[in-house]
């Protein structure tokens, strides 16, 4: 038994004092580390605001480029990539996100997730180098582990604006030039709205004076606000969120706001949010993700899960307007990617079988298909298709309705999920994975 009076038995217990010192102090070393790590976040005037060409030709300033629907213009592109690949002209450290970048005024916008904040970065788009970068702290709590490292919403130019949308609802309008916040609005809390198990994903749409959001809360699923204020000018809706964008399109004498929801496909007045018209659209697990698609005055949609595309027609009797069936099947169901149109043909990934598919859109039948292609991104420019595949893959192939006809290929990345959306401007190709954005020369010539 021992003796506990004797000295050596003694435990020695340091002072009260000691001890919250000492707390104190590692705590000070957290706060000081957070500290410099946000410091290094925060870039006001980087390297890339020196020579800034802001008089390029082509832009591609917000989610699918300028009109929403992953087509470009710009012609001239190369018919065949090098077998090395397409000419790298930059790329720069990012961090993790699924965030696709928009491309304006000689600059290139996109974001990512560090160490638990949203980062927005504003590039140079010829050098690569850091205009300015800003950040915030958000916590991705309640969402799927396995998706949780970054933003899904892409950045939207508009002017010397920009308009972002983090995972978890907060919405920012920075100035294009410095990245100075100019107004935030966090939408969850203000409309009531439950987290997102996959993270709030839609891209803020501008509509003359107003920026269009999908808070998807009891108080509003829709919103308008003004984009200059962001005073709100309208919320109309109680449903909840789904993961697609919405689109502007003029139908049956009337402009329209087209919100892709839950369960329906939903039509709206720009001026107040009113619905003029519905469209019911389930999927398991309410997943439309997918921006709905107006071609030749009707609209496309698409989704994954067991539901598959249609086509709808938008009609009026004279007083009101309707959505009508033109044709559905289950032969392109697209997941998280959007399909492209092109001299009449869609071309899409299935996520039913893995199949790049190749609809006719006027009857709705399959011309072709090409297995084990997988799931990826794809663009159209210069009747060509530009494919990023989910594995890091960059494919080039024809845009034709005679068969699938590639061209090139070359692996960028070796990470998986690389599901962010291509963007083309100036014949230059940008891509990310989850640690970088790089810049392909996609035209011979172009500098």
């Amino acid at each position: 038994m021992s003796d506990t009076s004797s000295p050596s038995a003694i435990h020695w217990k340091p002072p009260v004092m000691f001890v919250g010192g000492l707390v104190l102090f590692v705590a000070a070393i957290v706060l000081v580390r957070s500290w410099l790590r946000v410091v290094n976040l925060e870039i006001r005037d980087g390297a890339g605001n020196r020579q800034v060409n802001e008089e390029r030709p082509f832009a591609w300033p917000q989610w699918l480029g300028p009109a929403r629907n992953g087509v470009s213009t710009e012609t001239g592109l190369l018919a065949e990539w090098p077998a090395s690949g397409p000419v790298m002209v930059w790329e720069a450290p990012l961090g993790p996100g699924y965030s696709s970048t928009a491309v304006a005024r000689g600059r290139a916008l996109t974001m990512a997730y560090v160490e638990g904040r949203e980062v927005v970065v504003c590039f140079n788009a010829d050098t690569g180098k850091i205009i300015w970068r800003r950040s915030y702290a958000c916590a991705y709590e309640g969402m799927d582990p396995r998706f949780d490292d970054g933003p899904r919403s892409t950045p939207t130019i508009d002017g010397e604006c920009v308009y972002t949308v983090g995972a978890t609802g907060i919405f920012i309008c920075w100035n294009l030039i410095d990245g100075s916040e100019i107004w935030r609005h966090d939408l969850q809390e203000e409309f009531q709205a439950k987290p997102l198990y996959w993270g709030v994903s839609f891209s803020p749409l501008i509509v003359g004076d107003l920026v269009i959001a999908c808070p998807g809360g009891q108080t509003g699923s829709r919103a308008a606000f003004e984009k200059g204020s962001g005073k709100l000018v309208w919320s109309t809706g109680s449903g909840p969120a789904s993961y697609s964008s919405p689109i502007l399109i003029r139908a049956a004498g009337q402009d329209q706001l087209v919100f892709f929801e839950s369960n329906r496909l939903v039509g709206a007045s720009p001026v107040d949010g009113r619905e003029l018209w519905s469209f019911p659209w389930e999927t398991d697990y309410d997943l439309n993700i997918a921006t709905p698609l107006f071609i030749d005055g009707d609209l496309f949609i698409s989704s994954g899960y067991g539901r598959g595309c249609a086509r709808i027609r938008i009609r009026t009797d004279g007083k009101a307007l309707r959505a009508e069936l033109v044709y559905k099947n289950k032969k392109l169901s697209n997941q998280f990617t959007n399909s492209v149109f092109h001299n009449g043909q869609l071309f899409g990934f299935d996520r039913s079988d893995g199949h790049f598919v190749c609809l006719d859109y006027g009857t709705g039948q399959v011309r072709w298909k090409e297995a084990r292609l997988g799931l990826g991104s794809i663009l159209v420019a210069d009747d060509k298709l530009f494919l990023v595949h989910a594995d890091g893959t960059l494919a080039l192939a024809e845009a034709t309705a005679v068969g699938y006809q590639e061209k090139s290929r070359y692996e960028f990345s070796t990470r998986n999920q690389v599901w962010a959306a291509p963007a083309l401007a100036n014949g230059r190709l940008f891509v990310r994975d989850g640690a970088r954005l790089v810049c392909f020369q996609v035209k011979a010539g172009s500098e």
